[in-house]
């Protein structure tokens, strides 16, 4: 082949090469991925950031030792907001159906109490840090669920922090915290 590399343009993971022929002058451009075809590249790097539990750092880490070129923070934080958000939204809609899955079973066994209201056994489970080594450590931040009993599906998840920046802040200023 004829043809010498006159530019090459890095975003992220994804690459566009143009190539010039020696011989015809013809200008070739040719991309590292088919996006119409497949999920974009830097999408899918940092959905595999998110289901494997890693984040930025550990991916321009990752990336580095690889020597490939990697994803600025400003273009990470970008997807990651719009990643998390489908994410949410997609938790909450299969929360919602599991929900209504879980009473058509409770309707379709006969548990319903007398005012027509369907009795839906649930599991609950939560946790936090607890480190013992007599440092009597309690985590700020803990987490629960709700799975239905029949469905065996997640009903509800919750997040909760005893630790709130605002209201440290507010302490640190020495403010009232009904100010937020």
């Amino acid at each position: 082949m004829n043809s010498e590399l006159v530019k090459e343009i890095r975003n992220g993971y994804f690459c566009t090469w143009t190539f010039k022929c020696k011989m015809c002058n013809l200008i070739t451009k040719i991309e590292s991925e088919k996006s119409e075809s497949y999920i974009p590249i830097n999408k899918a790097i940092v959905t595999a950031t998110v289901g494997i539990g890693i984040g930025y750092t550990q991916l321009s880490e990752f990336s580095a030792i690889l020597d490939i070129p990697y994803l600025s923070t400003n273009t990470y934080g970008k997807i990651f907001d719009e990643l998390s958000t489908v994410i949410e939204q997609t938790a909450w809609e299969q929360m919602r159906l599991a929900g209504i899955e879980e009473k058509e079973l409770a309707i379709e066994a006969g548990d319903i109490d007398t005012d027509g209201v369907p009795l839906c056994p649930v599991i609950a489970d939560g946790q936090w840090g607890k480190r013992s080594y007599k440092t009597k450590y309690n985590a700020l931040s803990g987490a629960a669920t709700i799975i239905g009993f029949r469905s065996n599906k997640v009903l509800f998840v919750g997040i909760r922090n005893r630790y709130c920046c605002m209201c440290e802040r507010a302490h640190t200023l020495k403010l009232s915290t009904n100010v937020f």
